[in-house]
């Protein structure tokens, strides 16, 4: 089974990149925050608030006068317990009680030397003010985080290399294709026209990959058919031209002469009129033809051919001359290929919105290998290229793109020694 991939547009990856990124900027920005502020303030601090609590003690009294004290505490945003042997108080019930200070280390070796001090207990920091009258706990309501610059420094270097680097490696992945692109099409446009990009991508850049390897096909066919077009016109010129040169040494009759000529003038008509339509230059000024009427008039011209015509009472959406140059050229390759005494039937098949005419021979057929090569412009399945079957291979190329400016569709069908049978369609 094969492996699927599924599409993702470049724009969905893109997005999906830029809302990741936007995620670690806000994780980076918490984690910043978070991890360079100390809960632990500077020394400085430290001694300025001591001084403070050691002030508002002795202001508030000892015991407190606790309608000052409450005030205090509330216009300072911090909570203040006092305890002594007859007289406990405190703004708040949650305010930390002596005994449970004592479970601190800090505090055991703290509170027996000195009368006030500061000790940190479940990451909160508590001011310690002792007098022989009682004892006033401080502690702020909501404990300050202080910014840590050293370690600011390095955890913001951290985060950005933690970020971007990994950014930077994804969008390069992504985006990795567009220099190959930029390698293939340069060696295309130096006529290196195999030089392909393969991506297992389901986005733009895999069609747009796909799409230059198809161009660049494209382009050696176009090239390669190019010169296939020089070399059949110049063989096919050589060969008159040989017989011209060889007559006027000879002194041969005129006749012969313009009929080398005449060979000639036929040729680059049949190469101009091939150049034209596939330039797209063909402009087709359709009328209702009735193809019975239409196929009686091109078939006196070969009053050598048996024609047998059947079910073609139809009215084709056509050109008359470009619908007589089709005709013409399936007669002429018939009556060449049969000896001029095979048996022709042409008979038509009315569809919903196309006609399909059916053409056969029961001439000396075609091979199977040669089937592929017969619409290419100078291929002939006679390669001795004798007068007897002339012709200089541009037909049958010329009738196919005319069936396609048409919009229709041509097939040959065929087998040697049994004959050949031309199917195409035309709209209605």
């Amino acid at each position: 089974m094969k492996n699927r991939i599924m599409r993702f547009s470049i724009y969905s990856k893109v997005l999906i990149l830029v809302l990741l990124f936007a995620a670690l900027i806000n994780i980076g920005v918490y984690l910043f925050f978070k991890f360079s502020s100390d809960f632990k303030p500077p020394k400085a601090v430290h001694r300025y608030a001591e001084k403070y609590y050691q002030y508002l003690s002795k202001d508030i009294g000892f015991p407190p006068d606790t309608t000052r004290a409450r005030g205090a505490a509330e216009e300072m945003n911090y909570q203040i317990r006092f305890q002594s042997a007859n007289f406990n108080w405190a703004t708040s019930d949650s305010v930390i009680t002596l005994a449970e200070l004592n479970e601190s280390e800090d505090f055991r070796e703290k509170y027996p030397f000195m009368e006030s001090f500061r000790i940190y207990f479940n990451e909160k920091v508590y001011f310690i003010i002792k007098s022989e009258k009682g004892v006033y706990i401080f502690a702020p309501i909501k404990y300050q985080e202080y910014f840590n610059t050293g370690r600011s420094i390095l955890i913001l270097l951290s985060l950005t290399a933690a970020i971007f680097i990994p950014l930077f490696i994804l969008l390069r992945l992504l985006l990795h294709p567009i220099k190959k692109l930029r390698d293939s099409v340069e060696k295309i446009g130096e006529g290196n026209f195999d030089a392909k990009t393969y991506f297992r991508r389901k986005d733009e850049l895999g069609d747009l990959s796909n799409s230059i390897n198809t161009m660049a096909d494209k382009i050696k066919d176009s090239i390669t058919a190019k010169e296939q077009l020089l070399i059949g016109v110049s063989h096919e010129l050589r060969t008159p031209l040989t017989r011209i040169n060889m007559e006027l040494e000879l002194d041969s009759p005129k006749e012969k002469i313009k009929e080398d000529l005449k060979e000639i003038e036929e040729m680059i008509t049949y190469i101009l009129e091939n150049y034209r339509i596939s330039s797209g230059e063909i402009k087709l000024n359709k009328l209702h033809i009735d193809l019975h009427e239409f196929l009686k008039t091109c078939i006196s011209e070969y009053g050598n051919l048996n024609v047998i015509i059947e079910k073609c009472d139809i009215m084709v959406l056509s050109e008359e001359a470009y619908l007589k140059v089709i005709f013409r050229n399936l007669l002429d390759n018939a009556n060449k290929y049969t000896d001029g005494k095979g048996i022709i039937n042409i008979w038509a098949e009315e569809q919903k919105d196309k006609v399909t005419i059916y053409f056969k021979d029961n001439g000396t057929g075609i091979e199977e290998k040669e089937l592929k090569l017969i619409f290419e412009p100078f291929y002939r399945v006679d390669t001795s290229r004798s007068r007897k079957t002339g012709g200089f291979g541009l037909g049958l190329a010329i009738v196919k793109k005319i069936v396609e400016a048409h919009g229709g569709s041509i097939e040959v069908k065929s087998e040697t020694g049994k004959g050949t049978t031309v199917i195409f369609s035309l709209p209605k």
